[in-house]
């Protein structure tokens, strides 16, 4: 039965309507929840990551060179080898897999190219072959000047190697605290007299 106050006219009219307004409010809501969010240009796509806590940070090689002098490794000096120390045992760290470490792929000689390459890990098995080129990492003034080599492949420094080294900081960390200390002084000690 009609209500006396509603005609058949119209509730016509409002059943006509009563579903494109139904998926205009559906379309409305679907809209408003997809709508793009300004994201601040300092917050960087991994802090949004629901899985950022496993996301490792990357620590330049150049950033933990300086975090080992200040914990008493002689980094600088013409005639000090501990920084070879240190490098080498960073090297049996990334081999081992205790430290996980990431470069660049030297594929250009521009550095700008170089630079728009992706960060990628380093494999195990690169550190066989492979070695830091210490005096790179030296003498850097930017991590992306810091490399690795094999100089018995091809006969040159840079063939095959990588650049702008990182480490995982979580990792690099405890291993300068306690790890390190194993490789500390060993090339002074084997230097013949």
């Amino acid at each position: 039965m009609l209500n006396p106050l509603i005609d058949s006219a119209s509730l016509d009219q409002i059943l006509h309507w009563v579903p494109p307004l139904i998926f205009a409010g559906i379309g409305f809501v679907l809209f408003w929840k997809m709508r793009p969010v300004a994201v601040p240009a300092a917050q960087t796509l991994e802090s949004y990551s629901p899985n950022r806590s496993l996301k490792p940070q990357r620590m330049p090689i150049l950033q933990f060179m300086k975090l080992a002098e200040e914990q008493g490794w002689k980094i600088s000096g013409e005639h000090d080898l501990e920084a070879v120390d240190l490098m080498d045992g960073l090297r049996q760290a990334g081999s081992d897999g205790v430290i996980q470490l990431w470069r660049r792929l030297k594929r250009h000689g521009n550095r700008i190219r170089i630079q728009n390459e992706v960060s990628v890990p380093i494999p195990r098995e690169h550190w066989r072959d492979f070695e830091f080129d210490w005096i790179s990492v030296l003498r850097a003034k930017e991590n992306s000047e810091t490399s690795t080599y094999n100089l018995n492949e091809a006969n040159t420094w840079y063939h095959g190697g990588y650049v702008d080294i990182c480490l995982d900081r979580e990792a690099a960390v405890p291993w300068l605290e306690a790890g390190a200390k194993a490789f500390q002084g060993l090339r002074e000690k084997t230097k013949p007299k």
